[in-house]
């Protein structure tokens, strides 16, 4: 194999290489909606898409979880 096959092949392994690891998703540690919680976002794009709501507002959102474990 010549000089120039050689280093090309070697550009190609090391492009691929670096690339593959930036695929990686959103991180979360903690428990999502703690005041503890941090999110590890991807720096591509700025400022950073919204997240996605899992959760149900009800009437009674207002009550703190104080008040819903002892109802007071």
């Amino acid at each position: 194999m010549n000089m120039k096959k050689l280093i090309s092949l070697a550009s190609a392994v090391a492009a691929l290489a670096l690339t593959a690891g930036s695929a990686s998703a959103q991180q979360t540690t903690g428990t999502m909606g703690t005041p503890s919680a941090t999110t590890t976002i991807d720096g591509r794009q700025l400022p950073p898409p919204d997240p996605s709501f899992g959760g149900v507002i009800t009437n009674d959102a207002v009550l703190t979880l104080h008040e819903h474990r002892h109802g007071t």
